[in-house]
């Protein structure tokens, strides 16, 4: 199966600021869905099932997916079990990382940094710090990529083609949430992915 992890983020990042964020504001009365500036509108047709699934489609935890479809994977206990392992053993290491990006770039920090204010060393540092960064994102990618190879091997051909049609219509659905928030109805449109890559 081919994984590609950064479908996956484009998906995650659609998903809170397209599709899950537009529906909570209207579900709570704020904002217009409708975007007539006449105040908040009946709120997104949302499938709650769907959209708890695919919150389960996390790039940094690509085996929570699996196991939120344990049923229609018919996934056995002792693959459950093992996956779970796996998932537990992923947290740890990329839970050290996100603590080692948290000191190389504090919460709070300000993303855009004006080059032409800083000294020669200032620009060093920032420089130094962006490159430490990327490299730990990479480890944290990487890591994710390794986590979700090791699950897929757990599962049998008939399973691993289950997964890849249940992830195609996870994608469908994200697609469909998100064209129809953009026109007041995250209900609406139908927009086709089939034959699309897999979402890692």
């Amino acid at each position: 199966m081919r994984i590609v992890l950064g479908s996956a983020l484009r998906i995650a990042v659609v998903l809170s600021t397209v599709v899950i964020a537009p529906a909570v504001r209207a579900q709570v009365g704020g904002g217009n869905v409708g975007g007539n500036g006449g105040g908040s509108t009946k709120p997104p047709t949302i499938d709650s099932v769907k959209l708890a699934e695919a919150r389960a489609l996390d790039p940094e935890n690509p085996i929570s997916f699996m196991l939120a479809h344990t049923t229609q994977l018919k996934l056995t206990e002792n693959q459950a079990t093992r996956m779970a392992a796996i998932q537990g053993e992923l947290n740890r290491q990329n839970q050290d990382l996100r603590d080692r990006i948290d000191s190389i770039r504090p919460p709070g920090t300000p993303t855009h940094i004006n080059f032409a204010g800083l000294t020669p060393a200032q620009r060093d540092s920032v420089l130094e710090a962006r490159k430490a960064l990327a490299a730990t994102m990479g480890q944290m990618h990487d890591n994710s990529r390794r986590a979700r190879t090791d699950a897929v091997a757990l599962l049998t051909d008939e399973q691993q083609q289950r997964l890849t049609e249940l992830e195609r219509d996870m994608q469908n659905f994200i697609r469909d949430a998100t064209y129809g928030s953009r026109n007041g109805d995250a209900g609406a449109g139908k927009h086709s992915t089939t034959g699309s890559n897999p979402p890692y």
